[in-house]
């Protein structure tokens, strides 16, 4: 407690901006909307702002991605044990580290049933491990302090690393991998862009003086370091792997349909193994030397051209909107407005999940109208789902016999939902902007007489 008090003053002192910015970290998250937590913790970080609505660097397309590409599978990704049944359906088991327990406490933790060797880690962590070599010296005290800590974070509050929402907080046991001369095992991060492995970052020495070199796919030395601001090259170069093109398969099977994801492998002799998978390297706030590198890997990174949503959040025939699910899943709604029993417009909103809703209007062409009502549009245009048509009828079929009705539908995995049906949209209050579609949507309307 002593040294956490002159820590704080030390910093307080010294490094105003790190007092400021752990303060951030803690207070903030619930007190503002992710997007502005996010923008504010860059900017004590990176030292300048970064705009959502165009990032153009790594890092700053890192950020945009936390908040737009959510899928419910991410957090099974993430978890260290649910992960390796991801990886096992993707690639089969040779690549699996053998598991040697599961436990949900740190108390539970079954030390006498380990061997001699062996890695503890949490389940919700990443990076983070206790390191046994010889279980005749190992400090249980200070392992189960350790894990706790590592168990205890939770980064969809501080980070707003979303897939790891739901993660259960358990400790997963594994053998020690070794390779017989190098006290840390060589780390082979491969950074995969849209499914694709472009460069590998080996980390060399991490537990004593960390290098860090990058390679590109044919193995050529790159000329830039990152993330971690002052590690260095090592001193010797990093031999090709002779399984590189093994190691190139493994990860595009992993990374299939990811805008970026980090494929971490080891290599033990001529058998590579999976180690884990990062979405969010050290959370987007790394440094690259030289700094032109964050440009460049970002041109790499291509944004999805919607945002990600609605996965496993309607369940069958029985509706349920986000009953325990990710709250940072984007429910899409498809309202479409019928005319005497007419599909003719609709708009598809967005953003509500996070307090940001966003509206675009479509003709049943899937055209996009200049057209606002309450609402502006969303940053990134929502694209025409494939089963557009089936929509249509769907709404045509409702509105049988109806001057006007509005017909609400989720698309979810291909499937469509029924939400609700509404007669008198925003009570008829919310003006269009142009006011002239208030008069284009009233010429649709054909009242009936009386």
């Amino acid at each position: 407690m002593i040294q956490k008090v002159k820590s704080f003053f030390y910093y307080l002192f010294h490094k105003p901006s790190v007092v400021v910015f752990m303060a951030w970290e803690k207070f903030a998250a619930p007190l503002t909307t992710d997007k502005f937590f996010l923008k504010v913790k860059y900017r004590l970080t990176m030292g300048y702002w970064m705009d959502f609505n165009n990032p153009k660097t790594f890092s700053e397309k890192i950020q945009w991605l936390k908040l737009n590409d959510i899928h419910p599978e991410y957090t099974q990704m993430v978890d260290k044990v649910a992960a390796k049944d991801y990886v096992r359906s993707k690639v089969g088991d040779k690549y699996i580290i053998p598991t040697l327990g599961v436990w949900d406490n740190v108390d539970d933790i079954d030390w006498e049933s380990l061997p001699q060797k062996f890695v503890v880690k949490a389940t919700n962590d990443s990076g983070g491990v206790v390191v046994c070599r010889d279980k005749s010296k190992l400090n249980i005290e200070e392992a189960k302090a350790k894990l706790r800590g590592l168990g205890g974070r939770d980064y969809t509050k501080t980070s707003k690393e979303y897939p790891y929402h739901g993660v259960p907080h358990r400790f997963i046991a594994e053998e020690l991998l070794e390779n017989g001369k190098d006290a840390d095992l060589p780390d082979y991060k491969f950074f995969c862009f849209n499914g694709e492995p472009m460069y590998c970052q080996v980390i060399r020495d991490r537990n004593t003086k960390e290098t860090i070199d990058f390679y590109d796919m044919d193995w050529n030395h790159q000329d830039f370091v990152g993330l971690n601001p002052v590690a260095r090259n090592g001193l010797t170069p990093v031999a090709r792997p002779g399984n590189l093109d093994e190691m190139k398969g493994v990860c595009r099977k992993l990374a299939t349909d990811i805008p970026f994801v980090r494929v971490d492998l080891y290599v033990i002799g001529d058998k590579e193994y999976f180690g884990e998978l990062t979405f969010f390297p050290a959370s987007g706030l790394g440094v690259f030397a030289p700094d032109q590198w964050n440009e460049i890997l970002g041109d790499l990174l291509k944004l999805p051209t919607e945002i990600g949503g609605g996965y496993n959040v309607l369940i069958d025939s029985d509706i349920q909107i986000n009953k325990g699910a990710n709250p940072r899943l984007d429910i899409r709604d498809y309202k479409i407005f019928c005319f005497n029993g007419e599909a003719k417009y609709l708009f598809v909103a967005t953003g509500r999940q996070v307090h940001d809703t966003r509206f675009d209007f479509y003709d049943t062409n899937f055209n996009h109208l200049d057209l606002r009502n309450g609402h502006p549009n969303a940053d990134i245009t929502p694209r025409k789902p494939e089963n557009f048509e089936e929509m249509l009828a769907v709404a045509n079929k409702l509105a049988v016999g109806f001057p006007h009705i509005r017909v609400d539908l989720y698309n979810c995995q291909g499937k469509i939902y029924f939400g609700e049906l509404t007669f008198f949209h925003n009570s008829g209050m919310v003006p269009f902007e142009p006011a002239e579609w208030d008069l284009k949507f009233g010429e649709c309307l054909k009242l009936p007489k009386v």
